[in-house]
């Protein structure tokens, strides 16, 4: 936006508020970035500026967060861990991908996001269910079966589950414990 050149009233004000903005945004960013946009003299310009700067890096950091999901794996750690560097991945990559806003959409506009929210959760999910350990194939057999598919979270927390119950049929109780004690014992001992 120009400054207004018609009304001297307005033009001051913008003045104002184009200096405001300028000394918040050079205050915010990094001293290499604010070499480049302190001499500027437009809010305006300094947003092309950057913007043209950064859009490339977006793409390559679009390009790293894709790939990285692609790579993530589970490898042992716990279900939650896993979940959770896959779900910090879709977060950075949703503040990547900001669609249009749509102001009142009709039917068929609201049907297409929605069919498009829904084709991105069973992406998520499949992502989710290719990284999970083997020990959990039977788990992730009945997730894709189940009608409705599951969203990624509901699955992220019934494999939660599955990972506390083995923990507890593989943890041994004090009585194992003490019995295999008193068995060594006797074996070492001998019989009397």
């Amino acid at each position: 936006m120009s400054m207004p050149s018609s009304n001297e009233v307005k033009a001051d004000m913008w003045d104002t508020c184009n200096h405001m903005v300028i000394a918040w945004i050079t205050h915010n960013v990094s001293p290499l970035i604010k070499i480049f946009v302190i001499y500027m003299t437009s809010v305006h310009a300094i947003c092309k500026n950057l913007e043209t700067r950064f859009a490339l890096i977006n793409r390559s950091r679009k390009y790293r967060l894709n790939k990285d999901l692609y790579d993530v794996r589970q490898n042992m750690s716990s279900v939650n861990d896993y979940y959770t560097s896959m779900k910090s991945l879709w977060v950075e990559l949703d503040t990547l991908n900001v669609l249009q806003t749509v102001t009142g959409p009709t039917t068929e506009v609201v049907k297409l996001l929605e069919a498009i929210e829904n084709q991105k959760e069973e992406s998520r999910l499949f992502q989710f269910l290719n990284g999970i350990d083997e020990m959990y194939a039977a788990q992730r057999s009945q997730l894709l079966l189940s009608n409705p598919l599951s969203y990624v979270e509901t699955a992220a927390a019934a494999l939660m589950q599955e990972e506390a119950q083995m923990e507890l049929l593989l943890k041994p109780t004090g009585d194992t414990e003490v019995m295999a004690m008193y068995s060594k014992s006797q074996t070492v001992k001998g019989p009397p």
